[in-house]
């Protein structure tokens, strides 16, 4: 035809070529893209058992957030009496509750070698009031005879008295029931829980009796009296501060006889050596000064209750360094002023005036 132009044989067979090429290409293409489909067949038939774990969860998680509200709801109350989760039931989907699943999806990981597949709120079920760690819990309840030891124990060191019977059967109950409610549990190895010391448990429930109140009042008052004699016994004055802070010290427990000598060394500042250790021993300063009392009530002829361990007369018989005898604190005693107004300054005045008389031969 005019006007047309014609291929040549080679450049046909050029083309030819070319579309082979392209062909053969393309199935290249189409293998690898079957290969890959066939990998992928392969990996979701065949996963891991960790992805197994996690698809699966991940799909339960997707359930659960599909929920009615009443169904949320009851899920929150399974997983609350199981003890994975703490917070308000809800009726709603929340992170606390995708957190609370899980906590216990590390429980059910951990047993499925050995138990096999676990339905999830069944297992919660299964932990209800458990903890949520698989340990239901143990207490520990006294029996009737060890809880009415305790009892009298307890009776006869807050109260200083035994119980009655009513008290005995009243208290053992208040105990066993404490016991009951306080489960030991035992989770990831770490024990909490229990009711711990029944004693100590014991003593607070008397404590709570009025009667405890009286005898404990009574009793500070008596505390109070006795370091007051202590002080009054060495010369010192203790301030009410100072008796309010030992008597809490006696109640927590201290030694009331440590205090006691805490005075008395006070008392001894200034003493020789061996005066310091007679208080140190027990020994009250009056102790100490007795003898000096006495002589000094006989030459004074005062009461000898009525001279006060703050008599400069009476402190002036021991020094720093030594004991004055007692022969000298005699002719101390005659220069006090009290003494010339006494009987016996007077006859030994007479006395005196006698022996002079006789001396010169004026009285036979």
């Amino acid at each position: 035809m005019a006007g047309l132009i014609v291929p040549s044989e080679k450049f046909k067979e050029q083309q030819k070529q070319e579309q082979s090429q392209k062909d053969q290409k393309k199935t290249r293409t189409n293998a690898n893209t079957r290969l890959q489909d066939r990998e992928v067949v392969v990996a979701d038939a065949e996963p891991t058992v960790e992805q197994q774990d996690a698809l699966s969860l991940s799909n339960y998680l997707n359930q659960v957030n599909s929920y009615s509200a009443n169904e949320i709801e009851a899920l929150y109350r399974k997983l609350k009496t199981a003890g994975y989760y703490k917070g308000q039931i809800l009726d709603t989907y929340t992170y606390d509750l995708q957190d609370a699943i899980i906590r216990a999806e590390k429980e059910i990981a951990a047993l499925k070698p050995i138990k096999g597949a676990i339905d999830r709120e069944t297992y919660y079920a299964e932990q209800a009031g458990r903890g949520g760690a698989g340990d239901a819990g143990t207490a520990f309840i006294s029996d009737p005879t060890e809880a009415a030891g305790y009892v009298r124990s307890v009776f006869k060191s807050t109260l200083q008295r035994d119980p009655t019977a009513d008290e005995i059967t009243k208290y053992t109950d208040i105990l066993n029931k404490a016991q009951k409610k306080s489960l030991k549990k035992t989770v990831n190895g770490i024990t909490t829980g229990g009711l711990g010391n029944p004693t100590e448990f014991l003593i607070q429930e008397v404590q709570k009796l009025p009667e405890f109140s009286t005898k404990k009042k009574e009793k500070d008052t008596l505390t109070t009296q006795s370091l007051q004699s202590v002080a009054r016994a060495n010369g010192i004055t203790l301030s009410a501060d100072q008796l309010a802070a030992y008597t809490t010290d006696i109640n927590n427990g201290k030694d009331i006889n440590v205090i006691k000598n805490t005075i008395r060394n006070s008392a001894g500042l200034g003493m020789p050596d061996n005066i310091k250790k007679m208080l140190a021993d027990g020994t009250d300063l009056e102790t100490v000064y007795a003898p000096y009392k006495s002589t000094m009530a006989s030459l004074l002829e005062i009461p000898a209750n009525d001279i006060s361990l703050d008599d400069s007369i009476l402190r002036s018989a021991i020094g720093p360094d030594k004991e004055m005898p007692i022969y000298e604190f005699r002719k101390a005693l005659k220069k006090d002023p009290r003494w010339q107004y006494t009987n016996n300054a007077r006859a030994e005045v007479s006395d005196k005036v006698l022996r002079v008389l006789q001396d010169f031969g004026f009285q036979a």
